[in-house]
């Protein structure tokens, strides 16, 4: 397991394969000169993008629907290099839609997410899971990947893990939705990681605990997080890591999946194997790492909103002053995003509007 900071380091590109929720969502930058910006998101969607930005080779599996919402989707991730094989269009697909609202107020900014166009209320289409057929065709042509890393339970999803297990995958379960207890005891012991929060899933624990999981980790919001390795033998206790402060906060949403994102970067590259060796000072560096993507995410609207607002030396630049404790000077404010372009191509199926009334 290498000790680099894992920024597009050199030799073969790891693989990282996931299902679970990849949706179009739909911002709305506080910007007066702003539009709404359509980007592939979800957890899983934002999970395996922001990897590809780091140097690997991704491959979401899905099951869309063949529409503007997918089309829109499928050129987002095609920006980033995410390998599109395996986005499935099905005439019984759906391809899930979020609205996120950024809200500021003076010295503090939130968001909210809606599932519901607001030109006309119809509730905007949702996740469907890919089945255990189309995951057993998906098989059949997937690379051998270093992680696999799925955020729903389903039976195809469970499969997938399993699989990619005895394929020697680091398998990461990141429950963002509530599922059947048998169901989701199912996913986590298919799991060498399960990462939850606190706030959303906190009832997770004595599941997770009960499976004998490796790693367990306890997301707490802006407080941090915790820990739980059975890596080591003897060493079974809960470690807290506080967050890193941002340099500014635009928005927190996304700030989860991109410290899954440092997690999987710098326990993942090489397996399952090389994972279940990690020492103690790696987990925290890795816990780090994590932390500081999420401290850097806040400085920008949208889950992923800095990707496209950065270039690679000054994102690079960002984080590790963010691990040396240093972020230097607050960010210079981001640039607006386009009024208009190729980022405006979705529409609400049942009235024909954008789902979302411009400013």
């Amino acid at each position: 397991m290498r000790n680099d900071l894992p920024f597009n380091l050199p030799g073969p590109r790891p693989v990282i394969a996931g299902t679970g929720l990849i949706a179009l969502d739909v911002v709305i930058p506080t910007g007066p000169d702003s539009l709404p910006q359509l980007w592939a998101g979800g957890t899983c969607g934002n999970v395996l993008t922001a990897l590809a930005f780091l140097g690997w080779d991704a491959y979401p599996i899905a099951r869309l629907r063949d529409d503007a919402a997918s089309r829109q989707i499928g050129r987002d991730l095609g920006r980033w290099g995410v390998k599109p094989d395996f986005l499935g269009v099905d005439p019984a697909g759906s391809t899930p839609v979020i609205v996120q609202h950024i809200h500021c107020t003076p010295g503090r900014t939130t968001h909210s997410f809606s599932r519901r166009c607001q030109s006309c209320g119809t509730r905007l289409p949702w996740y469907k899971p890919v089945r255990v057929a189309e995951a057993a065709a998906v098989l059949a042509r997937l690379p051998d990947p270093a992680v696999f890393f799925f955020d729903r339970t389903s039976a195809g999803a469970i499969y997938l893990a399993r699989q990619a297990n005895e394929r020697g995958a680091l398998v990461v379960f990141e429950p963002s939705a509530s599922a059947e207890e048998k169901e989701l005891r199912r996913a986590i012991e298919a799991a060498h990681v399960v990462k939850y929060s606190e706030d959303r899933m906190g009832s997770l624990e004595g599941l997770a605990q009960a499976a004998d999981v490796p790693l367990l980790i306890e997301t707490r919001g802006d407080e941090g997080l915790r820990y739980l390795s059975r890596l080591e033998a003897g060493r079974r206790r809960w470690i807290a890591s506080e967050s890193l402060p941002a340099r500014a906060v635009a928005d927190t949403a996304g700030c989860g999946d991109w410290c899954t994102v440092g997690i999987i970067a710098t326990l993942g590259r090489d397996g399952r194997d090389a994972f279940l060796r990690a020492t103690p000072t790696q987990l925290h560096g890795a816990i780090r790492f994590g932390q500081a993507l999420a401290a850097w995410n806040c400085e920008f609207e949208g889950a992923r909103g800095g990707m496209y607002q950065s270039d690679s030396a000054g994102f690079e630049e960002s984080v590790r002053r963010l691990l040396e404790g240093d972020p230097g000077d607050a960010p210079p404010a981001p640039r607006a995003f386009p009024r208009s372009g190729p980022d405006m191509g979705y529409a609400c199926a049942e009235c024909g509007e954008s789902p979302v009334h411009p400013r």
